[in-house]
């Protein structure tokens, strides 16, 4: 089946103005996005960091010998 399409001036008018609205909505969009990007500015000075790290002591591990004496048996 053939179809032959054709445009009516009418509808290259139609097309010419929603491209044309189409690339001014993504202009408008593209500054807006770029205004709140430009106003954001990041600080690399932070004052919450403390000057010194609280120190952190290692665990006390307990001695081998007590890991080791349920395993061993009881022989009198």
């Amino acid at each position: 089946m053939q179809y032959t399409f054709t445009f009516t001036p009418r509808m290259v008018m139609l097309a010419g103005v929603c491209l044309a609205a189409l690339c001014v909505l993504l202009f408008v969009a593209g500054v807006s996005i770029g205004q709140k990007m430009a106003g954001e500015s990041i600080d690399l000075n932070v004052k919450n960091i403390p000057k010194k790290l609280p120190a952190v002591k290692a665990p006390k591990l307990p001695d081998p010998a007590t890991l080791v004496a349920p395993l061993v048996p009881n022989t009198p």
